[in-house]
């Protein structure tokens, strides 16, 4: 509710209204691409160094829709966050992974709702069949999981990727033995924040797997509903 609800999903998703790009999800977007590549990179036994990641970033933020005026400020607040943030996780990027996992082809199903979705990294025991997920975010780092509404939205993103991968074709067989999201910018100490882990949840589950089925049947019918009744914070988006 706090994102705008139906009327904004049919806006901005279904009638697909144009808007402009936000400067901090352009930001995030640059990171993201940024550590891909660091990772592919180590995957091909390039051996990246930190100097040659900010370069890579600064190649990705240039080519995003971000302010002149601004520029200079996001390119100093990645350099630091990419200083910071590979320098406390240097035996994770030593470990194989994969990254930008696609699911668009692989035929996911909860019931009719048809899934689909990317995950930033896989770190993957093909041997065990065991895969552990992993989400990276920039912007404020959480040490736990509190009443916020991004961090609600943060937990089902979590179970969808769950869902994803159980359901998939290419990881049929595997069990997912975590999830974690991963802070790649500093807390208001200057410190890189452990991961914020997710204990999956019979019972969340369930429900997440209804809501899904439930909010698919809603769209399928164009029946949106009118939410001006709840509160636009986390208790009228979690009723």
């Amino acid at each position: 509710m706090e994102y705008g609800g139906p009327e904004t999903f049919l806006l901005q998703t279904l009638l697909r209204f144009p808007q402009a790009p936000g400067v901090t999800g352009e930001y995030g977007n640059a990171i993201h691409a940024s550590l891909e590549w660091y990772q592919n990179s180590i995957k091909k036994f390039d051996k990246p160094n930190i100097d040659k990641l900010i370069k890579e970033f600064d190649r990705q933020i240039a080519k995003r829709y971000i302010p002149a005026d601004r520029m200079d400020d996001f390119r100093a607040r990645g350099h630091n966050a990419l200083n910071l943030y590979v320098a406390s996780r240097t035996n994770m990027f030593k470990e194989s992974a994969e990254t930008e996992v696609d699911f668009r082809r692989e035929g996911v199903l909860i019931g009719d709702p048809h899934l689909s979705g990317k995950i930033d990294r896989l770190e993957v025991d093909k041997d065990a069949k065991t895969v552990k997920i992993v989400d990276f975010k920039t912007g404020k780092s959480h040490t736990k999981w509190e009443r916020e509404v991004k961090l609600l939205k943060y937990k089902q993103q979590l179970y969808f990727y769950k869902f994803l991968i159980e359901g998939s074709h290419t990881w049929s067989g595997f069990k997912v033995l975590e999830a974690r999201l991963e802070f790649v910018e500093p807390d208001q100490n200057g410190k890189i924040v452990n991961p914020l882990n997710i204990k999956f949840n019979v019972e969340e589950e369930k429900e997440m797997k209804n809501l899904i089925q439930a909010v698919w049947a809603r769209i399928q019918n164009l029946d949106l509903p009118d939410t001006s009744n709840f509160s636009n914070d986390y208790n009228g988006s979690t009723q």
